[in-house]
């Protein structure tokens, strides 16, 4: 049986996501704000059980999943409440708005619905923009002073403390591991087994050149990794996941709100002249008291994003077909099916 992996993703996948899924089948599913374009992802999903696959959320739902990837199908089946992505990729397109009894009532439901939680959603993915702009500032703050060479070769000794040497050659990915969502700040998909390890530093660049010098070490030594960004976010701290291992060392800035605990912990900081923190002592706690007042300010959008949705897919589920979602999920399957049977 293949493993399932959850993941969180903050906006569109075609925003930074081409590396996962170059090449792949894309089925995109849009249309109304309904729970059935989710019902559909997981009936998909457990239809083809017995395959790797990654399932991703997103920040503006609580529970259902966005998009599922079976990497050795090459097929991608993602909802898209919008046509961002529509447009800046080729896919195969379902309108669930299709399947909805044509009734007055129903039509104005779904345009009140989508237009409000799309307000919350908009703001949110603004509110996002301007913490990444933020938080490239606020790493460059700290990059010209920290100790490059000592704190490298701290991480390719702690690399060879923990990760033996395996006879293969190592590989690295990106994907989204943790996001800013409507529950606050989350990691999906790391089993309760795993070992976490948390990067303790005032400034993000210092976990940054820790996590880039031990990720190097640990390819050389035959591991494969798993590269994210905390939060979704270009310019933020960086967390690695060495599957293999059973390990993961997670990036764990003060300014992020309702941050998991994490036993075991280093601390950076000593890589840092102490003249240096003591001078920028006060701009550090002002850049991060704004960036932690602007993620609380998404998490409250996102929330109200989630939270009109719910109401809105309660009053659009009537104007729906029963079985509407099971007839659309068979249709993509056979499509997958047939797609693959072709190319084999």
């Amino acid at each position: 049986m293949g493993q399932n992996m959850y993941f969180f993703t903050d906006r569109c996948f075609s925003c930074g996501r081409s590396d996962v899924f170059n090449g792949a089948r894309i089925f995109s599913i849009t249309g109304c704000d309904a729970a059935e374009k989710h019902c559909m992802i997981r009936l998909i999903s457990e239809i083809f059980r017995e395959y790797p696959q990654n399932i991703y959320f997103s920040p503006f739902e609580k529970h259902l999943p966005d998009a599922v990837h079976f990497p050795q199908l090459g097929t991608i089946v993602i909802c898209s409440p919008d046509s961002i992505m529509a447009e800046s990729i080729s896919a195969r397109t379902y309108d669930m708005n299709q399947l909805i009894h044509i009734e007055p009532s129903a039509a104005g439901i779904i345009g009140y619905t989508m237009e409000q939680s799309s307000r919350y959603r908009s703001r949110a993915l603004e509110l996002l923009g301007i913490t990444d702009m933020l938080l490239h500032q606020y790493s460059d703050i700290g990059k010209e002073f920290v100790a490059h060479d000592r704190l490298k070769y701290f991480a390719v000794r702690k690399a060879g403390s923990l990760l033996p040497d395996l006879e293969k050659p190592g590989s690295s990915i990106k994907r989204p591991v943790s996001a800013l969502t409507c529950s606050g700040y989350r990691f999906a998909g790391i089993p309760d087994d795993f070992r976490l390890i948390s990067l303790r530093c005032q400034f993000p660049s210092a976990s940054d050149v820790f996590i880039t010098a031990f990720a190097r070490e640990a390819m050389r030594r035959g591991h494969d990794i798993i590269i994210s960004h905390a939060a979704d976010c270009l310019h933020s701290p960086m967390h690695m996941t060495i599957p293999g291992q059973k390990l993961m060392i997670v990036s764990e800035p003060e300014y992020l709100c309702a941050k998991p605990a994490v036993p075991e912990s280093i601390s950076l900081d000593r890589f840092y002249p102490l003249s240096v923190r003591s001078a920028l002592r006060r701009e550090v706690r002002t850049y991060g008291k704004y960036i932690r007042s602007l993620a609380e300010e998404m998490i409250l959008c996102s929330r109200m994003c989630a939270d009109i949705r719910d109401q809105g897919r309660k009053l659009i589920s009537p104007y729906i077909p029963a079985h509407a979602a099971e007839d659309t999920a068979a249709d993509i399957v056979s499509c997958i099916l047939n797609l693959q049977s072709s190319h084999q």
